[in-house]
């Protein structure tokens, strides 16, 4: 996972230029007016996703499992708000058990698996890359 600090008034020019005339798919509730070549999610070559946490702790991501731009571009590149980034995984608990009907998934990076005589596969399924913008 890299992370990238940004502000309000800077990110839509910052996403611009890290996608770099990639195609993309942007999940709902982004909260920005973004335009950039659009694909569908299981064609675009990078997806854009909110994170509703992101514990420092251990890396971890907390996305809507709802949302495919977090979850099927090789490319996911999710965004966070700096007040929803809180320092550890029982946090993200806590916010999961606060909302019993919607549905998360803690994402920290590119999956992985050794399962197939023990050689190591990056990505099993899912992104190859993982990007967290915080907004500042």
């Amino acid at each position: 996972m890299q992370v990238h600090w940004t502000s309000p008034r800077t990110l839509s020019g910052d996403l611009r230029s890290f996608l770099n005339g990639r195609t993309m798919f942007c999940g709902p509730d982004l909260g920005i007016a973004f335009e950039a070549p659009s694909q569908s999610p299981a064609r675009a070559e990078a997806g854009i996703a909110r994170a509703h946490r992101w514990a420092q702790e251990t890396a971890t991501a907390l996305v809507s499992g709802e949302d495919p731009a977090a979850l099927l571009p090789p490319v996911s590149v999710l965004l966070v708000n700096e007040k929803d980034v809180v320092p550890s995984f029982d946090d993200l608990i806590d916010f999961i058990h606060q909302r019993p009907d919607r549905w998360f998934a803690c994402v920290t990076g590119p999956s992985r698996t050794a399962d197939i005589e023990k050689v190591l596969v990056i990505p099993a399924h899912g992104p190859k890359e993982l990007h967290l913008f915080i907004i500042d």
